[in-house]
């Protein structure tokens, strides 16, 4: 009867944890969690040496070592958060602050209008995905789909908050580094570059057409010849979506979408 008795509580047991495990795969926050996380390695792999480097350098110039961590959760800027750790070493001066933070992120406003209706629908989600977009979470938000029955609302938020979580984390360890020990920071933001390099090579093999990544690629080029290293940026981005925008239904007919087209129609379509 013991025999029994304990053979019926294991047998319990395991259909509970069964259970538990078939419900948690059935939750859609679980499995966009699923789907997301392996997107953002590339983005681990930059901001792990990136946010290094960046909380070792904030350590370098005398700065508290939990300034790396909180400015990377209320700031969230990237290239802008080097900027502003040197800016907190000089004289009080707000306005110039603004216009420096203002001319290094105006690129936030052109992504913005490009994830309009990308992001409307989602609630608080929209309202935290919105303030943490950074360069990356824009690239992989643009290229990677969700796979079927994942949802996409939460798919895009993981994505937003995990690329967060990579660079917080990543900075505060540069900063207890930087506190304990000497390094040179020098080269180390090239990985940005190379990851960029990688994130384009992986649009440009999903695409069916090519438009949009020979006019991203021209359009900077000509606007650096034009303008200079110092001030083509703001140029490019503005040429870019003007050109998209003008161009948006002919790379939609190349790219095999229909106007209207839901995204159910568009897997059948494929």
């Amino acid at each position: 009867m013991q025999i029994n008795l304990l053979y019926y509580c294991i047998g319990g047991l395991k259909r509970m944890q069964e259970q538990n495990e078939t419900n948690l795969n059935r939750a859609p926050a679980w499995r966009a969690f699923r789907a997301a996380a392996p997107q953002t390695l590339p983005v681990f792999a930059g901001y792990l040496v990136l946010g290094l480097g960046y909380g070792i350098y904030v350590q370098s110039l005398g700065l508290p070592v939990w300034l790396p961590p909180l400015m990377g959760t209320v700031v969230y800027g990237g290239s802008l958060e080097f900027v502003l750790a040197s800016l907190l070493l000089g004289s009080f001066a707000p306005v110039s602050a603004f216009l420096m933070a203002l001319m290094i992120q105006a690129r936030h406003l052109f992504y913005g209008l490009t994830m309009l209706q990308r992001y409307r629908g989602y609630g608080l989600r929209s309202a935290y995905m919105i303030f943490a977009m950074s360069d990356e979470t824009f690239s992989i938000t643009c290229s990677a789909e969700p796979s079927e029955g994942v949802d996409k609302g939460w798919f895009m938020f993981f994505i937003t908050l995990l690329d967060q979580i990579y660079w917080v984390a990543s900075a505060a360890m540069g900063a207890a580094l930087g506190s304990v020990l000497p390094f040179s920071t020098e080269g180390v933001d090239f990985v940005m570059t190379a990851m960029f390099v990688v994130i384009f090579l992986n649009q440009w093999e999903k695409e069916k057409q090519h438009y949009s990544g020979i006019i991203g690629l021209a359009v900077p080029l000509v606007c650096l010849v034009l303008f200079g290293s110092g001030s083509f940026l703001l140029p490019s981005m503005a040429c870019i979506l003007v050109l998209l925008l003008v161009l948006r239904k002919p790379i939609e007919r190349a790219d095999g979408i229909v106007p209207g087209q839901t995204e159910k129609q568009k897997e059948a379509a494929q």
